[in-house]
């Protein structure tokens, strides 16, 4: 698989670009706090946040299907170059704008959501089957990786030179990629094009797209699932570091090994991945396990010593590759080409109003219940639709992840 140069100029273009658009997604939420001191401010950008997640991929699936994916992926990255170097200036002579910023983050939303749907979906286009495994184990490093080299250099610059630093850095690591990028060779077999208003071919592949996954319950199974996990883990997301920082004993530092113990298991579990090739045979039975686990840790991670939870935590991220490495390699290959895209449009779709329904109800919740409280049932969730719809619907789901 490390010969095919199309994976190795695809995986490096992307990495680069990712340096710099994790520090700016990063640094986003601290930059609108440092200047507004508002809690109410920076929830409400975070919630702004998923938006995109929910409305973009509805209209980019179809899309992605249709063009040159390699032509969207560098376009995409040029565009972004464009923005961030603006941004730079920007940023350095004016004063802060709330809405500024605001507006900035849902248009870097959108094309990381464009950029994605579009990477994942080509990834198959350009490497073999049996290779798959070790391709999303590379993937599934990505982020992890990043976040523990760059953040900590983020913050020194961030608060050494300012915002505008790290804008400037997230431009250069756009056009970089995409002089990587353009020397991918791929042969694009344009499709016949049809004459039809926007509105019908959306109608037309929103229809096509539930009608594929009223077909395919297996799918339709496995994306439910993570719709519920999604909407559990919620729960980690908005209320785990308030729970840390209110804690009588623990710190804001203690938060910062938690996470680091769970990217540092990311990285970990993504090496083994790629070193050891599960049997198809045996990938339901451990993604079934593992989904059971991740959501179980994080149900009772609150409840647990600091030592315990950094050990726990580790585990969980070593696990969280496993259930992200079988669901990438079997999935992207049992969906069609042709569909491909909508597919993974709807299955983002899923995850961010899962999401976005989760911390709007933890919002509420947490003026009447402890946050541990919240987390252990919004988590168990996450395991009774383990069982319910991938242990209790086994056949078809054995039928995708056996495959």
């Amino acid at each position: 698989m490390l010969r095919n140069k199309n994976f190795i100029r695809l995986i490096i273009g992307s990495f680069i670009s990712a340096i710099g658009s994790l520090g700016v997604n990063f640094l986003l939420s601290l930059y609108i706090f440092d200047n507004t001191k508002s809690i109410n401010l920076l929830i409400f950008f975070n919630m702004m946040m998923l938006i995109p997640g929910t409305l973009v991929p509805l209209i980019i699936g179809p899309v992605v299907d249709s063009v040159n994916k390699k032509n969207i992926i560098i376009n995409l990255d040029l565009i972004q170059f464009f923005i961030f170097l603006m941004i730079t200036i920007f940023s350095k002579y004016s004063q802060f704008n709330y809405i500024f910023f605001l507006v900035l983050g849902l248009i870097n939303i959108s094309i990381n959501t464009f950029y994605n749907i579009a990477f994942y979906a080509f990834i198959p286009d350009i490497v073999e089957k049996h290779d798959l495994q070790k391709v999303y184990s590379i993937t599934s490093m990505m982020d992890p990786l990043i976040k523990v080299l760059i953040i900590p250099i983020s913050i020194f610059l961030y608060t050494s030179f300012g915002i505008w630093i790290i804008f400037l850095i997230n431009s250069l690591t756009y056009i970089i990629a995409v002089f990587i990028e353009k020397y991918i060779s791929y042969e694009y077999l344009p499709k016949k094009k049809e004459h039809k208003s926007f509105f019908i071919t959306f109608m037309e592949n929103t229809h096509e797209t539930i009608k594929y996954l009223k077909k395919e319950k297996g799918i339709k199974n496995i994306y439910i699932y993570f719709m519920i996990g999604m909407f559990g883990y919620s729960s980690i997301a908005n209320l785990l570091y308030p729970f840390f920082e209110k804690h009588n004993t623990f710190s804001i530092q203690n938060y910062s090994q938690v996470m680091v113990a769970a990217s540092t298991g990311l990285i970990i579990g993504g090496i083994l991945h790629y070193f050891i090739k599960i049997p198809s045979k045996n990938k339901y039975l451990i993604a079934l396990s593992v989904y059971i686990l991740i959501n179980t840790i994080n149900a009772i991670i609150v409840y647990l010593p600091f030592q315990l939870m950094i050990i726990t935590y580790f585990l969980y991220g070593v696990l969280s590759i496993n259930s992200y490495n079988i669901r990438q390699t079997t999935t992207q290959v049992y969906i069609d080409a042709n569909i491909r895209g909508r597919i993974n449009g709807v299955f983002t779709v899923l995850n961010s109003l899962a999401m976005i329904l989760g911390s709007i109800l933890c919002m509420f919740l947490a003026k009447y219940l402890p946050y541990e409280i919240i987390i252990t049932l919004f988590c168990s969730l996450g395991v009774l639709g383990a069982i319910k719809f991938i242990y209790l619907e086994k056949e078809e789901v054995k039928n995708i992840y056996n495959l």
